[in-house]
């Protein structure tokens, strides 16, 4: 007995909509003659950067921050001398209500000696645009299925197989990337981008037996 006859295809969908996330990456650097110079410095901008994000404390999702501080080497005569330390800090901020960042770029960016790069926008995983595109997705390869059992004079007859290709959200193209006051101009670009969200499936149904003449007039 002859196995079943089945068609798989693949099929994806994208569904714009407005982001559910903004990051930004703010950071700052210092060179001191001493370590503790350059620790009270960080700390200073670091206290700066704490009472902006407490101003807006209900837009953020989350913060996260790196520091460090090490010696500054320069070579003489041939060997690596100290010649005082650096200071780092970065602080990664992610935010779900837009409507104070413009006001948070702006404090962030009054910290010396700091730069500031963001937006990114990004979308939850649970985004009903998600569910939407999948959605679309599956609709799409079914119709396509349809089409080439037809083209053979056969029929859907069940679904044997379903794989979600894992679509992820794209990230906005654009990034404004600002210096604090003094650097070089810079164009704020803080409107929300809309964000893609992606999908893709792959389908397998088995279909019904083609007919003679549809398998003559496909060779």
């Amino acid at each position: 007995m002859s196995q079943q006859p089945t068609i798989t295809v693949h099929s994806s969908a994208e569904v714009s909509t407005p982001p559910d996330r903004a990051s930004l990456w703010w950071s700052a650097s210092v060179q001191t003659k001493s370590a503790e110079e350059a620790k009270s410095a960080i700390a200073q901008r670091l206290a700066m950067v704490d009472a902006a994000l407490v101003s807006h404390e209900s837009a953020i999702v989350q913060t996260n921050r790196k520091l460090h501080v090490g010696p500054r080497l320069r070579v003489q005569r041939g060997k690596s001398v100290r010649d005082g330390y650096t200071g780092q800090c970065t602080v990664h901020v992610q935010l779900h209500d837009f409507t104070t960042l413009a006001e948070l770029v702006g404090d962030l960016l009054s910290v010396p000696d700091s730069a500031l790069s963001g937006p990114d926008w990004s979308l939850e995983p649970s985004n009903p645009a998600f569910s939407e595109a999948r959605l679309s997705a599956i609709r799409e390869a079914q119709r396509i299925a349809i089409d080439y059992a037809a083209a053979f004079g056969a029929t859907l007859a069940a679904l044997e197989e379903v794989i979600d290709d894992a679509g992820h959200p794209m990230m906005a193209r654009t990034m404004m990337r600002a210096s604090s006051p003094g650097g070089e101009d810079f164009e704020l670009q803080l409107a929300p981008e809309p964000q893609l969200a992606q999908a893709g499936v792959s389908v397998k149904f088995s279909i019904s037996k083609p007919t003679v003449e549809a398998l003559s007039g496909a060779i």
